[in-house]
């Protein structure tokens, strides 16, 4: 009950215990690169947790071709390892908003359609990785994360983004760029994200390839 990290990536792990419960001190975990289709709800009620991982590792690119290894970009010597599991999970259980003091959540390369109601009432107060998911839309209370500062949504599905991601006012960096993304226009409020491009150094705005034909008003608030 005294652990504070844990790190079971690279298994093959489909489900965890019901006494994983007891890891209450647990604050960083980390299973990504195993087997898991659906979110092991056990996960939410490690109420101390500060980061979770359960995404999958970004392939290795290898002589002009995707190589069958994978790269931890979180690891300062970026080793390489081969990796034959992967994370494909689709839904985020209602009940993710027990994890109250999360500050970074990784959830990449899942197949996740649907992030529920429950995940807009977290309180997240860092970064948000839902990069390379299959998300066509985002909950109409996506804005209730206030507290985001970092939010990857790249290589999705997305034609428009939530109706109140302008209260996303903390937000400082936001990728929608490549895959499927087609944003087709950008909402009057979305100059009232004055805090993009202020904060760490890779602080930025990337909305490339999309289907916008104009800019808000706003747009130059930044």
């Amino acid at each position: 009950k005294n652990l504070k990290e844990l790190d079971l990536w690279g298994n093959a792990l489909t489900t965890l215990p019901a006494s994983f419960s007891w890891l209450t001190s647990l604050e960083r975990l980390s299973i990504r690169q195993n087997n898991f289709t659906v979110f092991p709800e056990v996960v939410t009620s490690l109420v101390n947790l500060r980061e979770l991982y359960i995404d999958n590792l970004t392939p290795a690119w290898e002589n002009g071709w995707w190589a069958p290894r994978y790269v931890d970009m979180d690891s300062k010597n970026s080793d390489f390892a081969r990796m034959d599991n992967r994370n494909q999970i689709t839904i985020i259980p209602e009940n993710i908003n027990n994890l109250t003091r999360l500050q970074k959540f990784e959830l990449k390369r899942n197949t996740i359609i649907n992030l529920g109601n429950g995940f807009s009432n977290l309180w997240l107060t860092g970064s948000l990785d839902l990069s390379y998911n299959q998300l066509t839309s985002l909950p109409d209370n996506f804005g209730n994360l206030i507290g985001i500062k970092y939010l990857d949504l790249r290589n999705n599905r997305l034609i428009s983004l939530s109706p109140t991601f302008g209260n996303l006012s903390n937000l400082h960096t936001l990728l929608v760029k490549w895959g499927a993304n087609k944003l087709q226009s950008l909402p009057a409020w979305f100059g009232s994200l004055t805090q993009l491009g202020n904060g760490s150094y890779d602080a930025t705005l990337d909305l490339s390839d999309q289907a916008l034909s104009s800019l808000p008003s706003g747009f130059g608030q930044f």
